[in-house]
């Protein structure tokens, strides 16, 4: 049952690795440790301290609040960091966004979706991790254009690209709000269809010239 919920992810991310010439282990392994160390540290705080039974009020809005904490929040916050305490050039840190962001992600989103008892849905045993490895390809794409706008001294395209970044982070809430809310099941499942090329496409339309941090060097 809880098969393609534990191994989706981590194999999104090993299949970006060998397939993107722009990644060398050597470079997404401490990304990817990172990510891997603070989703376990996460998980465990969760668990023994903080209450995970939600109560919510029957709207749109509370539960898209609440849903909030679990995606945007900890995808800002570790980004954020990663930028101010990593090493090297804006560029090289969005790049490695992916696979810190995977890795955490890879562990998070197993143990949220068990925690909070939804262990048994549909939605949350495959569509989900589809929709977290949409927005995670999504999210660093539009990062990296916002870094080489940035470095060219755009401001009208490094605010649009982040505007981009930043809608990408909250159509995950959404589509579970609108999932655990009952209402409109079906618009989440095929919004997540949906988004897998454009979100593929993105990714790869951000990466294709500036494929590497073999050539950020």
């Amino acid at each position: 049952m809880y098969f393609f919920l534990l191994f989706i992810i981590p194999f999104a991310t090993f299949s970006i690795f060998f397939h993107e010439s722009g990644y060398k282990l050597k470079e997404a392994l401490l990304p990817s440790s990172a990510g891997f160390f603070i989703a376990l540290i996460t998980s465990l705080f969760r668990e023994f301290f903080i209450n995970m039974e939600y109560n919510p009020e029957f709207s749109f809005a509370s539960v898209f609040i609440h849903n909030i904490a679990f995606t945007v929040v900890p995808s800002v916050l570790i980004t954020a960091a990663s930028f101010f305490l990593s090493k090297g050039s804006l560029k090289d840190k969005a790049v490695l966004v992916v696979p810190l962001l995977t890795s955490f992600y890879a562990v998070f989103t197993p143990y949220t979706t068990i925690a909070l008892g939804e262990k048994k849905t549909f939605f949350m045993l495959f569509v989900n991790p589809i929709l977290i490895i949409e927005t995670i390809l999504a999210f660093s794409a539009f990062l990296k254009i916002s870094v080489l706008n940035f470095e060219e001294k755009n401001t009208g395209g490094t605010i649009t690209a982040l505007m981009g970044a930043a809608t990408t982070l909250l159509v995950q809430p959404a589509m579970i709000s609108l999932w655990f809310l009952k209402t409109a099941v079906i618009i989440p499942m095929i919004a997540t269809v949906l988004m897998a090329l454009p979100a593929y496409f993105i990714y790869k339309f951000s990466y294709k010239n500036e494929n590497s941090l073999d050539n950020s060097n």
